[in-house]
């Protein structure tokens, strides 16, 4: 997000500096008018609307995560439960490993979780896509 916001403050400073008088000189005042191009504000809109789908899928990743985290408490997660089930009830995994053997592995994690933090959870499928095995990691 912060990197969004200063990408957006640069094309705003790169966007005064090219409309910048270079002629004028330092005592004297530019005679400039300032105003957005269509392509800038163009731009400006397609950030912004990038920056709430990214916001949207952040938290579709956390819900997620807590989705199957209670499905794990709960014992409502069941072994042999086809990949696709879970997939419909608890929501995409942010990783989707195929192994050559053809057994599946699923990571879901919180947003806001590096994929080097601890706390995730873990699925192992079986090559038929049948769950074998869980594992739910917290710090």
């Amino acid at each position: 997000m912060k990197h969004l916001y200063m990408m957006v403050v640069v094309m705003a400073a790169v966007g005064a500096l090219i409309c910048a008088d270079p002629f004028a000189s330092a005592g004297e005042k530019a005679k400039t008018k300032y105003k957005m191009s269509k392509h800038g504000l163009e731009a400006m809109i397609e950030l912004s609307q990038s920056r709430n789908y990214m916001v949207r899928e952040l938290n579709v990743e956390t819900e997620n995560y807590e989705k199957i985290r209670k499905g794990i408490l709960s014992e409502r997660l069941k072994q042999g439960s086809l990949s696709e089930e879970i997939r419909k009830e608890y929501g995409e995994p942010v990783i989707d490993l195929e192994d050559d053997d053809g057994s599946l592995r699923w990571v879901y994690k919180p947003a806001n979780e590096t994929f080097s933090s601890k706390e995730k959870v873990y699925l192992i499928f079986d090559s038929e896509d049948k769950l074998l095995s869980w594992k739910c990691l917290s710090e």
